[in-house]
């Protein structure tokens, strides 16, 4: 009964491993398109429903940060009709994946905006129970995560890559080998073109183009 369930486990440690390769090299290759094609989406989205008052449910607190930003210079309509073209631009922007580093300084700009609330109207966001965040508060927090995902697209506009680290992480080398040796098998995993992780979560190692001498009797042929 043992070894039956040691070869299971074996068994399904090899399948989760093949799997987590699989979706780890998925996520490096388009990772950065989805979250883009989802930024642009959602930004798209907002700035349009701006253009019809009453539709966005964010517009009264976008006409007073607006109103405060604006020094009250600006009517409060004008400036959520500036607020839902830049929102819309940025949206139009990352959804074609053009001019992305003029959509990435907007979206900075609109970021602003975004959190300023969190400042500027304090009393009305953390209303709750013993002075947590209300719904309104709740929606406004959230938008920190946006931000890190400016910081994202930012630096992947001016070249930066997720790359594979080249170290392999010492407890992911002795789990896979303490797998491999359960099933005498080396558990395949996919790389980029031209690289091999032999056995490694997260090891590069380039393939080498040189072939192994094979010993015959006493002679080494190359």
């Amino acid at each position: 009964m043992r070894p039956a369930m040691h070869a299971v486990s074996a068994f399904a440690s090899e399948r989760f491993l093949l799997v987590e390769d699989r979706l780890h090299d998925f996520a490096v290759r388009h990772g950065f398109t989805l979250l883009r094609t989802a930024f642009g989406f959602v930004f798209f989205l907002f700035g349009f429903l701006k253009f019809f008052p009453g539709l966005s449910p964010a517009q009264d607190i976008a006409e007073q940060t607006t109103g405060i930003l604006f020094l009250h210079l600006v009517p409060p309509q004008t400036g959520l009709l500036v607020v839902a073209v830049m929102e819309c631009t940025v949206g139009l922007c990352l959804l074609t994946g053009r001019y992305l580093r003029q959509a990435v300084w907007l979206l900075a700009g609109t970021m602003i905006g975004i959190l300023s609330p969190l400042v500027l109207l304090t009393g009305q966001l953390f209303t709750g129970p013993h002075g947590l965040p209300n719904l309104l508060g709740q929606y406004i927090l959230k938008d920190v995560i946006l931000a890190a995902g400016v910081l994202v697209m930012a630096a992947h506009t001016r070249g930066g890559k997720i790359a594979v680290p080249e170290a392999p992480d010492p407890a992911e080398r002795l789990h896979r080998t303490a797998v491999a040796a359960r099933h005498r098998t080396v558990v395949p995993t996919r790389a980029p073109d031209g690289l091999r992780r032999p056995g490694s979560f997260g090891e590069v190692v380039r393939a080498s183009t040189r072939t192994q001498p094979q010993r015959v009797g006493s002679t080494v042929r190359p």
